[in-house]
């Protein structure tokens, strides 16, 4: 008997639906290089930015940096092969580059992300990032309090 499956050549390759249709399609564990199912790559190893999700962990993606190279996002950090997300201040930590934007690890002190000088955790969201200290720009003022006055003048004098 002749499954859709067995029409699938390859080992690389498995039959899956896409849209309603089933098709041979590279397996979860491999990317479409040009049209040959080819391993995905781990992290640090060579890839090409032309080819789309040739990264093997799903935080990671094929970036030029000296070489282009499989690196984990922004949101991540690499821990044992493997992108982790970035760790929220107040929690645990072993080196800089774990910490969410604007916070480093105080590996001297308390082992814990903390947020660097000018910002402050915020609480109130979910996870916890760090965010300014709320200094507020002269241009943000002007256009709170004058435009809204400018406008109402301007209904006024209609």
């Amino acid at each position: 008997m002749n499954t859709a499956a067995d029409q699938c050549g390859g080992s690389d390759v498995e039959c899956r639906d896409d849209s309603g249709t089933d098709k041979c399609l590279c397996k979860t564990t491999h990317y479409d290089a040009s049209g040959t199912c080819t391993t995905k790559i781990n992290l640090n190893g060579g890839c090409n930015v032309a080819h789309t999700e040739p990264c093997a962990d799903a935080n990671s993606y094929c970036k030029d940096d000296s070489g282009t190279k499989c690196l984990c996002q922004d949101t991540h950090f690499e821990k044992g092969g493997a992108c982790t997300l970035n760790i929220h201040p107040d929690f645990s930590c072993s080196a800089t580059d774990q910490c969410v934007t604007n916070a480093e690890c105080d590996t001297a002190d308390t082992n814990t992300c903390v947020c660097n000088a000018g910002y402050t955790a915020t609480p109130t969201t979910t996870p916890t990032m760090c965010i300014s200290n709320g200094e507020v720009k002269l241009s943000t003022l002007l256009y709170i309090y004058v435009v809204p006055i400018i406008v109402s003048m301007f209904f006024l004098l209609r």
